[in-house]
């Protein structure tokens, strides 16, 4: 789950169908099978969440009957990166709480490991403000 809480962002990647651009309070959810690329940033002030999910966890709440959610598990299935959606949705004042949470905790570090069990999957959140370009890299075998 991508939460772009300063600034505008532009990632494109090998594995990407298109370019993917979040502004200010936009969210979005991103599957991402070994992505690498590159990610620019257009303004100094620059903050992002992201919470990183297991596979396996995240598909135990994909809803069954919804073209949405079966478009984005047939991408899943199909080993290809892509978005829950074409268009990013607006980060809500209930969502700005639980990241503020998330971001303040008395965990340390740039990655927070807020949860990791066998039954619960792996949930990692990333906060933090970050250079004008950045190379990335994600493999879903490392999580």
């Amino acid at each position: 789950m991508h939460f772009a809480l300063k600034g505008r962002s532009r990632a494109a990647g090998e594995t990407l169908a298109a370019t993917i651009d979040f502004e200010t309070c936009q969210h979005n959810i991103l599957y991402g099978n070994s992505i690498c690329g590159q990610m620019q940033w257009e303004r100094e002030e620059f903050q992002l969440c992201e919470i990183n999910l297991s596979l396996d966890f995240f598909k135990k709440f994909l809803p069954d009957n919804s073209i949405l959610f079966n478009d984005f598990r047939n991408i899943i299935e199909k080993g290809k990166s892509g978005l829950l959606t074409d268009i990013n949705r607006r980060i809500t004042h209930e969502m700005h709480a639980l990241i503020d949470s998330i971001i303040n905790c008395e965990r340390k570090g740039c990655l927070k490991n807020i949860s990791r069990s066998q039954d619960h999957g792996v949930i990692a959140a990333s906060v933090g403000a970050v250079s004008r370009q950045q190379r990335f890299e994600h493999d879903p075998q490392k999580a």
